[in-house]
């Protein structure tokens, strides 16, 4: 029996990476599902085939659950808990002989953002088949409110983010995730106390973000 412990990559290895090259030269439609407790990076691959997925470790019920994401029998509503980077030397120095190690604020999504590094995956993103729309943000107190729109077809579970924005980094002061039928809208509140300037949006990177400050009202937060 084999010793657990870290990985010293975060790629595949070399025959799993050329095995995706080789099924999604002959098929397009090739979807590669991740099972792993972290990220993994996908350059080497991921614009050659139609959708990737992590699993997680899915347990017993791992086999129906992913039949039925890949079905559409069910809505995939996961977001990442971390950022995916496109190279693994844009992440903080990792020793895996280390016995301790000190990263400061400095790692993840916080990282890539302070050097400049766009990440393939940003920190919460995650795809499902339906569409989601931020609008109407606004302060309420201690609370963000904000309305998010399902604007397709099929419903499901969107997670509305409120990012602490400075001029390099965002922090994450909060979050909470709602569950809206298709074609309709919900309204959610976020605490986040007094935080001055902060990025409501689907992920780190959001390009319909919307920035809010505490001294607005909801006509002045602006995407």
């Amino acid at each position: 029996m084999a010793l657990g412990g870290d990985r010293r990559s975060l790629r595949l290895r070399e025959e799993d990476e050329e095995l995706i090259t080789r099924v999604s030269t002959v098929q397009s439609r090739t979807v590669v599902l991740m099972m792993g407790g972290s990220a993994i990076v996908v350059e080497p691959w991921i614009e050659s085939v139609a959708a990737a997925l992590h699993v997680w470790y899915p347990g017993m019920e791992g086999g129906r659950a992913i039949a039925d994401v890949l079905t559409g029998a069910t809505n995939p509503c996961g977001r990442l808990p971390f950022a995916v980077p496109t190279d693994e030397n844009h992440l903080a120095h990792f020793d895996p002989d280390a016995t301790q190690i000190r990263y400061d604020a400095w790692h993840g999504q916080w990282l890539l953002d302070r050097d400049g590094h766009e990440a393939r995956f940003p920190f919460g993103f995650g795809l499902s088949f339906t569409q989601f729309l931020l609008k109407d943000a606004r302060y309420d107190g201690s609370d963000i409110v904000v309305t998010i729109d399902n604007t397709g077809t099929t419903g499901g579970a969107a997670v509305v983010f409120a990012f602490r924005s400075t001029d390099s980094t965002q922090r994450l002061v909060g979050f909470r995730k709602v569950r809206i039928a298709a074609g309709s809208s919900r309204t959610v509140r976020i605490p986040a106390g007094s935080v001055g300037r902060v990025r409501i949006a689907l992920h780190a990177h959001d390009p319909e973000a919307i920035d809010l400050d505490s001294g607005m009202d909801a006509a002045k937060g602006s995407r």
